[in-house]
């Protein structure tokens, strides 16, 4: 079954039932989205998976809908024997409050967890840098090319990010040292060839039983970090939560807003004043610690 050619039928069912046009955007962008995951079938668990990584609650809420009304059509239309997320749950709106950044001693746990030689301990601890320290969505990490990384000026190009538009994100000298270690390791992958910068490990990341060698997916490095994250001891880890923390750690080391949103990719300020209230707690009482304020 090609969901990428069901999805080009789906968009003319939803047509057919005079949905506004910005739905109808909404719906196929989620499945599209999905499937630019990496995800290649549809099923309960890589849909609980995918929706998990998305900690805005409103939205998480609004993916998961898109995608049970997918799921629903596909039956419906012959397409599968059953209705695959058939009593699959939305996420709740919720307030959307975001999940909680990842501390040092997480950081260094995380790390500690991709103690090794193998390739897949050097690649996820490359991806745990890279994702911290760029703030990089998932989808973009993975859609990355060799030819994007510039490793003597420590940037990465992110081509084609979220709205479709690209940008440049810097990394330090200690990022480059990771990616540096992946590189070399990559160039004995049985794929090294291969044009896309992430590689797959080999079927034990593999959760739907094929043996992935090339181009690593999202379920392949959500699976692999996970494993990581739980050997840490650190709980509900997903990329997002870097991503979320390099936001978090920019704005309390006195980072500029503008120089964020444009790393990060944002257009506005919704996103800025979010993580500037999610810090804003932590902030005040650095701040307060370092002051001196006369009372004795």
């Amino acid at each position: 079954m090609d969901l990428e050619e069901l999805l080009a039928s789906w968009g003319v069912s939803l047509r057919a039932e005079h949905l506004s046009a910005p739905y109808i955007r909404l719906c196929e962008g989620t499945v599209r989205h999905y499937l630019r995951s990496g995800y290649r079938t549809l099923t309960k668990k890589n849909a609980e998976i995918w929706i998990s990584a998305i900690t805005v609650h409103g939205t998480a809420n609004v993916r998961a809908r898109c995608l049970k009304r997918f799921s629903r059509w596909l039956f419906e239309e012959g397409e599968t024997r059953t209705d695959i997320l058939a009593g699959f749950k939305a996420p709740a709106p919720g307030d959307g409050k975001l999940i909680p950044k990842l501390d040092q001693a997480d950081v260094r746990s995380l790390l500690k967890s991709c103690d090794g030689r193998g390739f897949r301990a050097i690649r996820d601890a490359a991806l745990i840098m890279f994702g911290l320290e760029t703030g990089a969505r998932a989808s973009e990490v993975l859609n990355l090319k060799v030819t994007d990384v510039d490793m003597s000026r420590m940037i990465a190009v992110i081509i084609n990010g979220k709205g479709g538009r690209s940008r440049i994100v810097p990394f330090s000298p200690l990022t480059a040292k990771y990616l540096d270690r992946y590189l070399r390791a990559r160039r004995k992958h049985p794929k090294s060839s291969s044009e896309w910068l992430w590689l797959g490990g080999g079927p034990i990341e593999d959760g739907e039983g094929r043996k992935l060698t090339d181009h690593l997916t999202y379920g392949g490095m959500a699976a692999s970090l996970r494993r990581r994250a739980i050997a840490a001891g650190v709980p509900d880890f997903h990329y997002h939560r870097l991503r979320h923390s390099m936001a978090s750690n920019w704005l309390a080391a006195g980072g500029s807003e503008g120089g964020l949103m444009a790393v990060a990719g944002w257009r506005n300020r919704a996103m800025i004043d979010r993580y500037a209230r999610d810090t804003a707690a932590e902030r005040a009482i650095t701040e307060a610690r370092e002051l001196k304020l006369g009372v004795l």
